[in-house]
């Protein structure tokens, strides 16, 4: 049965209806399923093995939203439930409607809800180690933009104070913003936690360099990439969190300001071509587009594919 199948099936109330027949927010339904006295929290995941908590859960606008930081997947609770019980979004409804109809008494033990919609993370920083440098070499980035940029290597990292042992290559993203800092947790080499955040929305790396530099600027797909560019060349390179990210509207307008020539230089795959036609349409920057190569999709992977002398090469062919 679809969902069109639900809504017109009078016997079975829609997610809204039933948290309204039962007087339930949906911190209550959280609360009744899985097991959470504060938010926002992070715990072991209870739809998979998951050796160390994992499963971050907020509130964000009354609604509850989380982030399985180990299979990188996110949503809102009927996701969550969805995970829980192994059913799709109807299976999560009749599930509710079940219950509810035999047992529909409230929760009535509080929640603990912190005023943040975030999920608190801090760092424990270490020293640069020579396979840090080399590892960040490889892909053409030195040590100095590594500092400019704000990237750091790190030994620990706690989430809401639960406090966890990095991996060997592990290193924090920082942005600061009105005195408030984030961090982005990059572990390369970690199957199950190679990205942990906990950055605001609309978040883009190296913005603060802004005043630093004249002429062009690009924006790239990652950070990684912001930096080989910036490491090979006197031109600022800024990095929103994901390819088809958004783009305030302030920033675009700042950059034209700042800046005599734009560019958009994303992955030469499917989503980076398709994001970066969009972009260029939305800015009027230009689009830039690497060749196809074995072994890689973005520029850092161009740099440690084909080195520092062909990757120059083929650099000054895309303007």
């Amino acid at each position: 049965m679809n969902r069109k199948n639900y809504r017109e099936n009078k016997n079975i109330l829609s997610f809204n209806q039933i948290k309204d027949k039962y007087s339930y927010s949906e911190v209550n339904l959280l609360r009744r399923y899985i097991k959470v006295d504060k938010l926002p929290c992070l715990i072991n995941a209870p739809y998979r093995k998951d050796a160390k908590p994992s499963l971050g859960i907020s509130v964000k606008n009354n609604k509850i939203v989380f982030n399985d930081f180990a299979i990188n997947k996110g949503g809102n609770l009927i996701d969550l439930l969805q995970l829980c019980w192994n059913t799709d979004y109807n299976g999560v409804l009749e599930k509710l409607n079940s219950d509810l109809e035999i047992n529909p008494i409230a929760i009535q033990t509080p929640c603990y809800i912190k005023k943040s919609n975030s999920i608190d993370i801090s760092i424990k920083i270490r020293n640069w180690a020579e396979y840090d440098l080399n590892y960040w070499n490889s892909y053409g980035v030195t040590k100095e933009v590594l500092k400019n940029s704000l990237v750091i290597p790190i030994s620990h990292y706690s989430i809401n104070n639960t406090l966890i042992k990095a991996d060997k290559f592990a290193y924090s993203y920082i942005v600061m913003k009105n005195n408030d800092v984030k961090y982005k947790i990059y572990q390369p080499f970690s199957f199950k936690y190679k990205w942990i955040n906990n950055y605001p929305p609309n978040t883009i790396n190296n913005l603060h360099l802004i005043d630093r530099y004249k002429g062009s600027v690009i924006i790239a797909s990652s950070l990684k990439d912001a930096m080989c560019i910036m490491s090979n060349y006197n031109t600022l390179a800024i990095a929103p969190q994901s390819e088809g990210a958004n783009i305030p509207e302030d920033v675009i307008k700042l950059l034209k300001e700042r800046f005599d020539k734009q560019y958009i230089l994303l992955d030469n795959d499917r989503a980076g071509l398709e994001y970066g036609l969009k972009m260029s349409e939305k800015t009027g920057f230009k689009n830039l587009v690497i060749p196809q190569f074995e072994g890689g999709k973005d520029i850092s992977d161009l740099y440690k594919v084909m080195g520092k002398e062909k990757f120059k090469e083929i650099f000054k062919t895309l303007k």
